[in-house]
């Protein structure tokens, strides 16, 4: 938890999550450890960023069990300086109302994700 919440640590985590040499094997077993803290990581200066690189390369079924884990302190992040980006850029909100389109959005974002990497790879190997 000290590594997620430090200056330095945070971006090697951050490295350790986005990376695609690092096997999924390995992210989720980090995740499962501090799997208890993501309400107090979200809140940290550097732990939010941290989750958000997790976030950002994570499976949709990943990304249920995180907001699952959040979903219960939404009002703590909706006021606090920096789980606020947590709660709008994860949708924790929808979530708690509405899981099913919450998913569909989930899924939206993420394909529309891939056709820009996509047409991006594509226009740099020209």
């Amino acid at each position: 938890l000290a590594l997620v919440q430090h200056q330095s640590g945070s971006h090697c985590l951050e490295k350790f999550f986005t990376s695609s040499t690092v096997k999924t094997k390995r992210k989720t077993a980090l995740l499962n450890k501090i799997q208890d803290s993501l309400h107090s990581i979200a809140c940290n200066m550097y732990g939010s960023r941290v989750l958000e690189a997790i976030w950002r390369s994570s499976s949709i079924q990943t990304k249920t069990e995180i907001a699952k884990a959040l979903a219960p302190h939404s009002r703590t992040f909706s006021t606090d300086r920096y789980g606020k980006f947590v709660f709008r850029n994860f949708s924790l909100q929808l979530f708690s109302q509405n899981e099913e389109k919450w998913k569909q959005g989930q899924l939206q974002q993420a394909r529309k994700r891939k056709a820009l990497d996509d047409f991006v790879f594509q226009n740099v190997t020209r």
